[in-house]
């Protein structure tokens, strides 16, 4: 079974568009960011970066939203 952003939630980045977002999050990730990355060959040297920069995708939503919002629900089932 494939797993699908739904609401294509993490595409994007958005600690310019969430005011106090970097306050909470340190180190906001997205699927932008990850696609810059592999555009530069950056997870050549350690294939390992780009499973963790996805987790902290899922990691980062669930943080900040609280359980019951559709970003936490939706970062919870496909980390």
């Amino acid at each position: 079974m494939a797993l699908e952003d739904k609401w294509m939630i993490f595409i994007d980045p958005v600690e310019n568009i969430i005011p106090g977002y970097t306050k909470i999050i340190k180190t906001p990730m997205c699927f932008e960011y990850v696609k810059q990355k592999a555009k530069s060959n950056l997870y050549l040297r350690d294939p390992s970066a780009l499973r963790r920069d996805i987790a902290l995708i899922f990691d980062n939503a669930m943080k900040y939203n609280q359980p019951k919002h559709k970003a936490h629900k939706e970062a919870k089932r496909l980390g």
